[in-house]
């Protein structure tokens, strides 16, 4: 797509994997004039969601590639985790493979007596996990409640209405309801954010939505909830295994 290039579609709220995109462009010379024609075509529903939301330059910016997350291994290398990956001349060339969490977070107001409750989304490394303490201080911070507010996992229904992807292909981003996103904040850190790739669910199975580090940023915080990179995930248990001989 050029510049210039204009996108409309027709999704909406559910968990539909495409939707209909209008495509509006020109093409010609100056001395023939040029031409403009409208396309219509089938696209992946999060693709036109990421065009919709102006923080994507190009559609080729976008890129959908075989979820083999299982299967991968990025880089063997001494400095290499699950986190970024390196190659021998130092520089970070990897990608993190990110699950989306969608939460739901009850708490008593004020008064002590209602109810509040809303829903938020978490990103951290495939092989990584919540810890619902430092999630609930990075939702809360700065704020003291007689009883501590509950964090459970959406049920998939609503998770599927909130985000409009099925369940097992949700994306942390682009989704029919806008919810706050907390995002590991050690996902970006140490790694040039314009070639370090971040894969996430695209709403089709088998597929990943993979895109810079640069532009997941970008489109995150177009959400009207907004978004925050902070310290979610707990830590790694160390096992160490000792070698005894026995004579």
């Amino acid at each position: 797509m050029r510049e210039g290039d204009k996108t409309s579609d027709s999704s909406t709220a559910g968990t539909n994997s495409t939707a209909s995109i209008s495509i509006h462009t020109s093409f010609g010379s100056e001395d023939k004039g040029e031409i403009e024609i409208e396309i219509e075509m089938e696209a992946p529903l999060i693709q036109t969601r990421l065009l919709r939301s102006g923080a994507i330059d190009s559609i080729y910016d976008i890129e959908f590639v075989q979820d083999i997350v299982s299967k991968e291994i990025v880089v063997d290398h001494p400095y290499a985790n699950s986190i970024q990956a390196q190659n021998l001349d130092g520089k970070h060339m990897g990608v993190s493979h990110v699950k989306t969490g969608i939460w739901r977070v009850t708490h008593l107001k004020e008064d002590g007596q209602d109810l509040t409750t809303f829903y938020i989304v978490t990103g951290v490394s495939m092989d990584d996990r919540v810890d619902t303490k430092k999630l609930r201080k990075a939702i809360f911070a700065g704020q003291s409640f007689a009883r501590r507010p509950k964090l459970v996992m959406a049920p998939k229904k609503v998770a599927e209405a909130l985000t409009g992807f099925k369940s097992g292909t949700m994306a942390p981003i682009c989704h029919s309801v806008d919810m706050k996103l907390f995002m590991e904040k050690s996902l970006f850190e140490g790694v040039d954010l314009s070639a370090h790739r971040i894969n996430v669910g695209s709403g089709m199975f088998g597929k990943c939505l993979s895109v810079s580090a640069e532009t997941f940023l970008r489109v995150a915080h177009t959400s009207s909830k907004g978004m925050e990179l902070c310290s979610i995930v707990q830590k790694k248990k160390h096992v160490f295994l000792v070698a005894f001989n026995s004579w």
